[in-house]
């Protein structure tokens, strides 16, 4: 009887123990599946991110794109001033309104515009070239960077302003010196090229 009591009881205790296994087992069961469905809610946030940046950065290349269009800028040139913006905290916008103003203003000087002409000439950049005989406009990315070094050398700040704002207007000329691309544009090229903005 004794025996057959304590096998009783010792039953029981098992009996217990298991139900209490099972209990943590169901608890570990219901952990491991919201942690899969966690892993896969990231997973999905992770995929919809990675098209939002891969859409992102289409975007940014279609803009650098139609301002390369719209300025004669060729498009390494626009992503060092794009980056440069970025980093000064000023839209590439902003810039771009400037761009987009330095072939009007190459055009002007061409045609025998009296300030456009005095514009260029006060920073030593000439606006045409002679290709078989005609003049003919140069590059907007060529008058650019010569425009950005004949800017480099002026050392006083107002005529530095000045002159920035004669090419690019009164809004975009101070904006390109805040950018820091007037005395660095090959170092921004460099770096976008290397990193992207």
């Amino acid at each position: 009887t004794k025996a057959a009591k304590s096998s009783e009881k010792s039953a029981r205790k098992q009996e217990r123990a298991l139900k209490k296994v099972g209990k943590t087992a169901k608890g570990v069961g219901k952990g491991i599946r919201s942690s899969f469905g966690s892993i896969s809610l990231a997973a999905g946030a992770a995929a919809v991110a990675v098209l939002a940046f891969g859409k992102h950065l289409a975007d940014m290349s279609n803009q650098l794109v139609d301002a390369s269009t719209k300025t004669g800028v060729s498009v390494d040139t626009l992503s060092g001033l794009r980056l440069a913006a970025e980093g000064a905290g000023v839209t590439f916008t902003e810039l771009e309104l400037g761009l987009v103003k330095l072939p009007q203003l190459m055009l002007k000087a061409s045609e025998g515009s009296k300030s456009a002409k005095k514009a260029f000439e006060s920073l030593g950049v000439q606006t045409t070239k002679t290709v078989d005989g005609f003049q003919q406009l140069r590059s907007a990315d060529d008058v650019l960077k010569d425009v950005f070094t004949s800017l480099q050398n002026i050392e006083s700040a107002e005529e530095k302003a000045a002159r920035a704002a004669e090419i690019f207007g009164r809004t975009a000329g101070p904006k390109f010196i805040q950018s820091g691309a007037i005395d660095n544009l090959e170092a921004f090229v460099g770096l976008a090229k290397d990193f992207g903005v």
